[in-house]
C-alpha cells in the first residue's frame, strides 16, 4: 500500500490569495452591479487562463515539430545534451512568450543549429534573446537581405537589368517609421552595419533558418540566369528599333536573361564582349552605321555567338568576315520574330549547361 500523500492534488488558495479575492469581490461591491461584475470577470480569468494553456500547448507542439523535421541531423547525444542544456529550456521559454507565434520555426533552427555546434558558446545567449525581442517583420528583413547578398536576384518589374541589393532591404527609412526603428534595432544588435549584414548578422541568419528558406524562391524572387545579351542596333534613333529593342529586353527578362542595348563600335566592342554571353544584332535596310563600324563587330562576333535578327525583307547582305551563328528571318508579325528570337537564345542556353 502506498502511503505517499497524492502529489496531484489542487494546490489550495494561500491566505494572500483568499485576501485579495476578498478584497477585489469587497471593492466591486461599491459598484452598481458589482457582483454581477465579479462574476463576469471570475469566468474571463478561467477562459483566458485556459486560452493561454492551449497556446502554450499549440506552440510547444509546433516548436517540437519542426526541431523533429528538417535536413539538420542531430544524433541521439546530441539530443540528449539538447535536452538537459539550460540555453534549449532558455529557447522553449523565449518561444512560449513570444507573441509572434509565426517565428516558432526560427526558435527549433536555433535550437538545432546549438544542437550540432554551429553556434559558437559566446553567441548562444545573444542569439536567443535576440529572437525573442526582434519582431517577425525585421527577421524576414535580414532573411531577404541575406538571399539577395548570396544570389543574383532579378527585380521585380521589367525594363531593369538590374540586380536586387541587400541594402534594398536595410534601407534607414523616414525618422520615426518604423522602418526606421527596426533598422537601428538591428543595428544596435549587430546584426547590421552600414546599410549591410554584418558577419554575425548572416550567422544569426544561417542558425535560426532552415536552408531551404535562404532561397531566392521562398522570399518570391527569381535568380538571374547569367546570360547577358548585347541588344545590337546602329538605329537607335529610331523610334520604332528604341521601342523593339525594349519588346525584346522584356522577353528575355521573364527568362531570367540581362539584356543592354548597345552600338557595337572600335571604343566599346571590348568591354561590350566581356561581358555579354551573346550579341543579337537587329539588322534593318539602314546600314550606313553598320558600314562604319563593321570591323568592330566583326572582333564582337569573333569572341561572342552573334544571332542576326531580320527585321525587312529587303535586308542587306552582311560582311562575310562577321561571323554569325544564327539567321532568325523576317516575319510579318514581330511577335513571331521575338519568340522565334527567344527560343534560339534559350536553345544556346541550354546547349551551353548540356555542354
Amino acid at each position: 500500500m502506498n502511503d505517499k500523500p497524492n502529489r496531484s492534488r489542487k494546490t489550495p488558495p494561500t491566505e494572500l490569495e483568499k485576501l485579495g479575492d476578498t478584497g477585489f469581490k469587497g471593492a466591486l461591491s461599491f459598484v452598481n452591479g458589482g457582483s454581477i461584475l465579479y462574476d463576469l470577470l471570475k469566468l474571463r480569468k478561467e477562459t483566458m487562463r485556459e486560452a493561454v494553456r492551449k497556446k502554450d500547448e499549440e506552440t510547444l507542439d509546433a516548436f517540437f515539430a519542426d526541431l523533429l523535421d528538417g535536413n539538420a541531423a542531430i544524433d541521439p547525444a546530441q539530443a540528449d545534451a539538447l535536452i538537459d542544456d539550460r540555453d534549449f529550456h532558455s529557447i522553449l521559454r523565449a518561444c512560449v512568450a513570444d507573441i509572434e507565434a509565426e517565428k516558432g520555426e526560427a526558435y527549433s533552427s536555433l535550437a538545432k543549429s546549438i544542437a550540432v555546434g554551429a553556434v559558437p558558446n559566446n553567441w548562444k545567449r545573444h542569439f536567443i534573446l535576440s529572437l525573442k525581442d526582434i519582431s517577425l517583420q525585421e527577421l524576414v528583413s535580414l532573411r531577404t537581405a541575406f538571399v539577395a547578398k548570396h544570389f543574383k536576384l532579378v527585380p521585380h518589374g521589367a525594363n531593369s537589368g538590374s540586380t536586387v541589393q541587400e541594402s534594398d532591404f536595410l534601407k534607414q527609412g523616414e525618422p520615426g517609421s518604423f522602418q526606421s526603428i527596426a533598422i537601428q534595432n538591428l543595428t544596435n544588435r549587430g546584426f547590421i552595419h552600414n546599410g549591410k549584414l554584418s558577419t554575425t548578422g548572416e550567422d544569426f541568419i544561417r542558425a535560426c533558418t532552415s536552408s531551404v528558406r535562404l532561397t531566392p524562391s521562398a522570399i518570391g524572387y527569381k535568380e538571374w540566369s547569367g546570360q547577358n545579351i548585347a541588344i545590337i542596333s546602329y538605329e537607335l534613333g529610331d523610334n520604332h528599333i528604341a521601342k523593339l529593342t525594349e519588346r525584346v529586353g522584356n522577353a528575355l527578362w521573364h527568362y531570367q536573361i540581362k539584356s543592354s542595348t548597345v552600338a557595337i563600335t572600335k571604343s566599346s566592342q571590348q568591354q561590350s564582349s566581356l561581358f555579354s554571353t551573346q550579341g543579337v544584332l537587329l539588322l534593318g535596310t539602314e546600314t550606313r552605321g553598320l558600314d562604319e563600324h563593321a570591323q568592330a563587330l566583326c572582333d564582337f562576333a569573333s569572341k561572342v555567338p552573334l544571332v542576326v535578327v531580320q527585321l525587312s525583307d529587303q535586308c542587306p547582305p552582311l560582311p562575310p568576315e562577321i561571323k554569325v551563328s544564327k539567321v532568325i528571318a523576317y516575319e510579318s508579325d514581330i511577335q513571331e520574330t521575338i519568340k522565334n528570337l527567344t527560343s534560339s537564345i534559350l536553345d544556346f542556353r541550354n546547349a551551353k549547361i548540356n555542354s
